[in-house]
């Protein structure tokens, strides 16, 4: 939850485009809500071994949570760094601006 929580933190930045802005809001959602998700099915699998009729239908649930969670969790990733590195092409004319770094830090 941490390392997604970290993606939310620029949720309210610029962004060059609006899809752009769209597609962090939404990949940062994702990464964050997966490990719920996941533990979720994993308890609902284990709450329902007891019970047969239900067993089948909560494997099958947890089949595709197993195969669909993890994608959709795969191509948030790429998309968190795919829109880091589009960023990069429309950075404000301060991110260019010389640091005098020993005017900054103390020194002896």
């Amino acid at each position: 939850l941490a390392f997604g929580g970290v993606h939310c933190a620029p949720w309210n930045s610029t962004f060059p485009t609006r899809w752009e802005r769209v597609i962090w809001r939404v990949s940062a959602v994702t990464v964050t809500a997966f490990p719920v998700a996941l533990l979720t099915v994993i308890l609902i699998g284990i709450s329902t071994t007891d019970m047969v009729p239900v067993e089948e239908i909560s494997n099958f649930i947890s089949n595709i949570a197993f195969l669909f969670l993890p994608l959709v969790y795969i191509w948030a990733r790429i998309a968190l760094i795919g829109t880091a590195l589009a960023e990069l092409r429309a950075l404000p004319p301060d991110a260019y601006r010389t640091v005098d770094w020993a005017r900054l830090i103390p020194h002896i």
